[in-house]
Parts: C-alpha cells; sequence; structure tokens
C-alpha cells in the first residue's frame, strides 16, 4: 500500500541517521523535521498499540536500538525541575519563567 512504502522510506532514512549517529533518537532540533515527527509518530503508535505499528515493524525499529520513550528530554526536565524546586520551594513552573522555559511548557 501507498501507507507501507512511505513507511518503508521514512525508516530507510532512519537507517541512514542511525549509521550516521550511532542511535535512532532524531533531535526536534534535526533539519529533517518530517523525520522527527515520523519518530514521534512510531513512538504515539506504539504507546497507543494501533494496527499499523506491526510485530515487522516494531522489529526493524528495535534493529536501530529505537527509543520507544524519549527518556532523555524526560531526565533532563525531571534534572531541571529539581533544580527549579530547590531554587523556588515548590514545582508549580510558570509557563512564562525565563530560566526556564522549556520546563514550564513540558
Amino acid at each position: 500500500s501507498k501507507f507501507d512504502m512511505a513507511w518503508n522510506e521514512k525508516y530507510a532514512e532512519l537507517i541512514e541517521f542511525h549509521a550516521q549517529n550511532q542511535h535512532s533518537n532524531v533531535p526536534s532540533s534535526h533539519p529533517n523535521k518530517k523525520l522527527f515527527r515520523w519518530v514521534t509518530n512510531q513512538r504515539s503508535q506504539w504507546k497507543n498499540q494501533k494496527k499499523s505499528m506491526t510485530p515487522e515493524r516494531i522489529q526493524n525499529l528495535n534493529d536501530l536500538q529505537f527509543s520507544w520513550c524519549n527518556r532523555s528530554t524526560w531526565e533532563k526536565r525531571f534534572d531541571e525541575l529539581n533544580s527549579y524546586h530547590s531554587a523556588h520551594g515548590h514545582s508549580k513552573v510558570p509557563i512564562n519563567d525565563e530560566e526556564y522555559i522549556e520546563l514550564g511548557r513540558f
């Protein structure tokens, strides 16, 4: 199907990314925004147990050490939250806090 062809095309791009970077965690800052969105979508489909996320696709992604949960972002924000809590005595980060803008949005 055309959906399978599109998936295989993005998977080929991920193989290339993996070969160049030794990981498959495409950052949001990567120039290929479509690949970043595709990787994010794969995580979402897996998490929500969508039928399109077949065992074969899961295996293909696992072959590239695919990170099903973007732990690095979560861990970074958790560290920021600990710092914020230490500095302010609470964890209610305002969305417009200049120093912790990404954490506020998270």
